[in-house]
């Protein structure tokens, strides 16, 4: 969706299987202030990354892996709801929220 495209937009949400629905992120504004509803695309497809993520450490719980994935709709309608209260485009307010948790402080493995 870009500059020349958005306002042919009918739909009521924009909720992508790919990444980058959105040309630029003032799209994600646009698209707010014509009423259509935008999911990030980093948000709804966080279950292909989060399961490459339990592969990579080895984990093949599944019960623990789906505990995670099942997470991914709590946090989209956090995104949502915070779009909503606070008047800002869902696509800001998912990377605030992203931002926030990449800079939690790491915690230090203790030497065995």
């Amino acid at each position: 969706i870009n500059e020349k495209s958005i306002d042919n937009v009918k739909a009521t949400i924009v909720a992508g299987a790919a990444n980058n629905q959105l040309a630029s992120v003032e799209m994600d504004r646009g698209l707010m202030s014509r009423g259509i509803l935008y999911a990030p695309d980093y948000v709804i497809n966080a279950g292909g990354i989060v399961d490459v993520y339990y592969q990579t450490q080895g984990q093949r719980d599944r019960e623990m892996l789906q505990d995670h994935v099942d997470q991914i709709g709590n946090c989209l309608t956090e995104v949502f709801e915070r779009s909503a209260v606070e008047g800002k485009p869902t696509g800001e307010i998912a990377d605030c929220m992203a931002e926030s948790i990449f800079q939690k402080p790491k915690r230090v493995r203790q030497a065995a």
